[in-house]
């Protein structure tokens, strides 16, 4: 007990190290500690009933306490005008279990200015049409997120519902890249010069050609997307008949040849995989080694894997595998559609880290559950985090330096 003592008296002359404080919460949470608190803290408290008797010594330790809590919680600490002995027990107390409290909190996983987020006063957005348009001079073009797509002509590029131009290209070549980005929380729809869409999820980079050429044609992508690829034939001439130009997706560790017609790659650096779903047509993934440019500085293009419709190859340190599976989960995200179906925890909160622009914590040994859940991409994170909770899940939201955090606790047993 001397110990607990010599902390607690460190305590209230703030030289109390979050070590020491978790020591000293874990001592008051049992019933001898309880009691023995009580005791500590009255007999350093005069039993006057008046503010004004308080000592000055008792004073300052009440200031101290307050001000502790004050500037964690970012809330007006009231002195009451009377005290009596038992009162400012009382409240000590309570300001003592809330102090040492957050100061573990701090200690484990958040930063200092961090506060509980109220869910039900205080949610989070989901995000929006938010991206940028690099253009080939280096111009960079915030797009308009009333919109929801761009297309890009023969030398213009504009929005699908205006005809007027954002931007005009007098004189573009094949050498000309222009690169659509969408940050956290944004997404994007965008027609490529050759009349093929593609959907762009959030925090995704798409390098194109302002214009293809007649024989090949090729995208890079960094993130998610969603492609709807137009067939096409070149033109015939009198020694040859047409043939179809090819399509390829381009990311830093694959190659997708495409057949036709509808695909989905993502491709994020944080995931241990890569994934390219087929829905329609066929496409052929190839691991690759590339430099900076594409597709001409391709070292390495090892074994062909040939989809058919429902089929996703999955690219990871082991090489390429297919799987036959139902292609919806992987692809409702471009029509407003979180779908978990036997999704492991991590590959959906990334998802919704992306989505909803917040951090992601997880706390020691979280068991990697699946989760089952069917939610709309436009509702607020609070209606995410329900659907969460039953899946199993425990999570709690936090505040810190203008970030949420989303604090994944565990599973309810």
């Amino acid at each position: 007990m001397e110990d607990f003592e010599k902390i607690y008296r460190k305590f209230l002359n703030q030289e109390c190290s979050p070590e020491e404080a978790n020591r000293l919460l874990r001592f008051f949470e049992t019933e001898h500690g309880d009691l023995e608190l009580s005791k500590l803290i009255e007999n350093s408290i005069d039993t006057a009933s008046d503010e004004t008797d308080l000592s000055p010594e008792d004073r300052i330790v009440i200031e101290k306490i307050g001000i502790k809590i004050s500037s964690r919680n970012q809330k007006k600490i009231f002195i009451l005008k009377k005290w009596i002995s038992y009162a400012a027990v009382s409240i000590l107390l309570l300001c003592l279990f809330a102090w040492l409290y957050q100061t573990r909190f701090v200690a484990d996983d958040v930063q200092p200015e961090f506060r509980v987020v109220d869910i039900s006063k205080e949610d989070v957005q989901p995000g929006g049409n938010r991206a940028t348009l690099k253009l080939a001079d280096g111009e960079t073009i915030l797009l308009d997120d009333s919109r929801s797509s761009i297309i890009v002509g023969q030398n213009s590029i504009m929005y699908d519902d205006i005809d007027q131009p954002i931007v005009t290209m007098p004189s573009i070549s094949v050498n000309d890249t222009l690169i659509l980005s969408t940050p956290n929380g944004g997404t994007y729809k965008l027609q490529l010069p050759d009349g093929s869409m593609v959907w762009l999820n959030a925090g995704s980079t798409l390098r194109y050609p302002a214009r293809f050429d007649e024989e090949h044609r090729s995208v890079h992508l960094e993130g998610e997307a969603y492609f709807d690829i137009k067939p096409l034939l070149s033109k015939p001439s009198s020694n040859s008949t047409s043939k179809r130009i090819s399509f390829t997706v381009y990311t830093d560790d694959q190659r997708v040849e495409v057949f036709g017609t509808q695909f989905n790659v993502s491709a994020y650096q944080e995931d241990k995989t890569q994934a390219t779903t087929l829905v329609e047509g066929s496409v052929a993934v190839s691991k690759i080694s590339m430099g900076n440019e594409v597709p001409t500085s391709v070292k390495v293009i090892r074994d062909k894997t040939y989809l058919q419709p429902g089929q996703q190859a999955q690219l990871g340190a082991w090489g390429i595998r297919t799987k036959t599976l139902d292609t919806e989960p992987y692809t409702a995200w471009k029509d407003g559609v979180f779908y978990f179906e036997n999704t492991s925890i991590r590959e959906a909160l990334n998802a919704l880290s992306r989505w909803y622009d917040i951090d992601v914590v997880y706390k020691p040994n979280v068991p990697n559950i699946s989760l089952y859940a069917l939610i709309d991409r436009n509702k607020p994170l609070s209606a995410v985090l329900k659907a969460l909770e039953n899946s199993g899940l425990t999570v709690k939201l936090q505040h810190s330096n203008n970030r949420y955090k989303l604090i994944v606790v565990g599973t309810k047993s």
